[in-house]
């Protein structure tokens, strides 16, 4: 109850003149919708945009881009571009089969293994005829990785799938005073759900990752530039080095190849993509919040407008905090066994969008679940309320909240 009052507080809006534009999406289902750009932008923002998205889909290489800005990548990466792993911007897909490569996602690998290989296992480099290592899939279980570089038992690892580019210039604009009256850490209103924020090394909120480590569209940047793709940043001039030996590497030293013109060029174009446009079924909304899952999986959230600073509010189904999900998805690669368990709410917008395009769902961090049901029935922990009150429904209604959650 505390978590809804302070809600319905902060969505408490006042009159706007009609005149300002607060679209959201153009309404339209598009063949790319992830990929469409939020309405209300200015003929500059627009511009940059587009300029964001050639960005975003060059292929990096050792020598400059064919569009003015420094070449580089590596010595060891994940990608040569952003689009290699953000396919249309969605989220990343498992293949069904056992042993089939999965080119999209990233493993994050333990503290005890990052003095070898770095933060993340990239499965190409500069300086290795086959990278670190690769994700197959596993017959019947979460994606593993075989790590050619070391010994594959002295290292654990976490896969991560590339999230959905949805909205992010939105959720960006949440402001923190939102995120901080919806935490409840001490589960003071006792209904088994805390919701803890995230802060970063600064002490800003996070919201942005699997772990909401990041607080901004530029931190979060930075960080897959440097890290996925083994690129150094203007902005941080941190030498990316993957293991002992890759210092010497050619693309190693403080040569800078991401400019601060690119990065800002990149943080608009994510900035300004825009949130789906489907309209949700009125039918199993009410079984959405009688079995909890609206506890966590708030259905919106007021913001401000990316194009111009309107107040709005978007449907985005999540709070933005950590919820502890219980021991079986706790994960081998957090800073801190006290957080491996916990994860960022996800947003539930874009379903429906996913279905249309890709005809199937790879969910969870690390794409475990195929269906929606596998996705309700990983969850744990504070979650597990919700599940069993999900287990306890009659088929019928059980169905009625699956396909609410299809439309979203």
């Amino acid at each position: 109850m505390i978590r809804l009052v302070a809600l319905l507080v902060l969505l408490a809006q006042p009159v706007f003149a009609q005149e300002v534009c607060r679209d959201l999406n153009s309404g339209l289902q598009t063949i790319h919708p992830f990929k469409a750009a939020i309405p209300c932008l200015s003929d500059d923002q627009l511009k940059r945009f587009f300029r964001g998205n050639t960005l975003f889909g060059v292929t990096r290489r050792t020598e400059p881009t064919r569009i003015g800005f420094p070449g580089g990548i590596g010595p060891r990466y994940s990608a040569q571009s952003c689009a290699h792993c953000h396919v249309f911007n969605r989220k990343g897909e498992v293949p069904r089969s056992p042993n089939r490569a999965i080119g999209v996602a990233v493993a994050l690998l333990s503290l005890e293994a990052t003095d070898l290989l770095g933060k993340t296992l990239s499965p190409y480099a500069t300086d290795l005829p086959y990278g670190e290592g690769r994700l197959l899939t596993a017959d019947g279980a979460v994606p593993h990785y075989v790590i050619w570089e070391t010994n594959p038992s002295a290292a654990e690892y976490a896969v991560r799938m590339p999230m959905a580019l949805t909205g992010l210039g939105l959720i960006e604009n949440v402001e923190e005073e939102i995120i901080l009256e919806l935490a409840d850490p001490d589960d003071l209103d006792g209904d088994g759900v805390s919701g803890r924020v995230s802060r970063t090394a600064n002490g800003q909120v996070g919201r942005f990752g699997w772990k909401a480590q990041h607080a901004s569209l530029v931190g979060v940047t930075i960080f897959a530039l440097e890290n996925d793709m083994g690129l150094t940043v203007f902005e941080s001039l941190k030498l990316i080095c993957k293991s002992n030996l890759s210092c010497d590497a050619p693309n190693s030293g403080e040569a800078i190849e991401v400019e601060k013109a690119e990065l800002a060029l990149l943080v608009d174009y994510l900035r300004y993509l825009s949130a789906p446009s489907d309209v949700p079924s009125a039918e199993g909304f009410t079984l959405f919040k009688t079995t909890g899952c609206a506890a966590c999986h708030i259905p919106s959230l007021p913001t401000k407008h990316p194009a111009n600073g309107a107040r709005v509010s978007i449907p985005i189904y999540s709070d933005l905090l950590l919820h502890d999900m219980g021991p079986a998805l706790a994960d081998p690669a957090s800073v801190s066994p006290n957080t491996a368990s916990e994860w960022r709410t996800a947003p539930l917008w874009g379903l429906a969008a996913t279905l249309r395009l890709a005809g199937e769902l790879s969910l969870m961090h690390d794409g475990r679940a195929k269906t929606l049901s596998e996705a309700i029935l990983a969850h744990d922990g504070e979650a597990h309320n919700a599940r069993q009150n999900f287990l306890r429904l009659e088929a019928s209604a059980r169905d009625k909240l699956l396909n609410f959650l299809k439309s979203l």
